[in-house]
């Protein structure tokens, strides 16, 4: 009689509960930031593959430029962008984003004084649920 109990309990259980959560990650050359005032915008991270109704948790980046005040970055999904205070953090701002949408680093110098920058590369680590 107990087995009937386990069937019951696992025919209810929620389909989201059994869809696994993962996590992909993506790592692209970041571009050459020359102007000032003017956005340079890396090339996109996708996912390795199709992630189906899953959505996103949580996002890690990071990115390699040299240290200063001149250089802005933002990480962008569709037309909604974070700025990224650091050249690497932990966000849950895009949290409920598709999991499988596409992203990208923005650039921006600030300063005339700050010359071209060569952004070295950026990774993204996406946890969807």
């Amino acid at each position: 009689m107990k087995w009937w109990l386990l069937l019951s309990v696992l025919a209810l259980w929620p389909a989201t509960s059994l869809a696994g959560a993962g996590s992909w990650s993506a790592t692209v050359d970041g571009p050459r930031v020359a102007g000032v005032g003017r956005a340079y915008v890396s090339k996109a991270l996708v996912p390795p593959g199709p992630i189906d109704a899953a959505h996103v948790v949580r996002v890690r980046w990071r990115y390699t430029a040299p240290s200063g005040p001149g250089l802005l970055a933002w990480l962008c999904t569709g037309n909604y962008c974070v700025r990224l205070h650091a050249h690497r953090g932990v966000t849950d701002a895009f949290a409920g984003t598709p999991g499988g949408a596409h992203w990208r680093f923005r650039f921006r110098l600030e300063t005339v004084d700050d010359g071209a920058i060569n952004v070295g590369p950026v990774q993204l680590l996406v946890d969807y649920r």
